[in-house]
């Protein structure tokens, strides 16, 4: 993964060099959300494509699909608690 402390140029540079298997070993690895090593998928066709070409992990999916309900069910949460306030103060200037 490029340094995020680094120059535009540097982090340029080092996202090329990821690719290349020769100088991928000179790049801090990339870490997935648990902190494990995360693959470099595809290295040659990347180095030089401007789209990202890579293959879907099913259990990184399956996380994100998790957090995305989680949110989900977190606004909805959110949702019912406006309302009930709302329907309380309605309550409360009609008596």
């Amino acid at each position: 993964m490029a340094d995020p402390n680094g120059t535009q140029l540097e982090k340029q540079m080092q996202l090329l060099m990821a690719q290349i298997p020769g100088l991928a070993q000179k790049v801090p690895a990339r870490t997935g959300p648990l902190g494990v090593p995360i693959e470099n998928q595809n290295r040659l066709i990347n180095a030089f494509s401007p789209n990202r070409i890579t293959t879907e992990d099913p259990f990184y999916e399956g996380l994100y699909q998790i957090n995305q309900m989680k949110n989900q069910m977190n606004r909805l949460k959110q949702d019912i608690k406006d309302l009930a306030q709302k329907e309380l103060k309605r309550r409360m200037l009609i008596k």
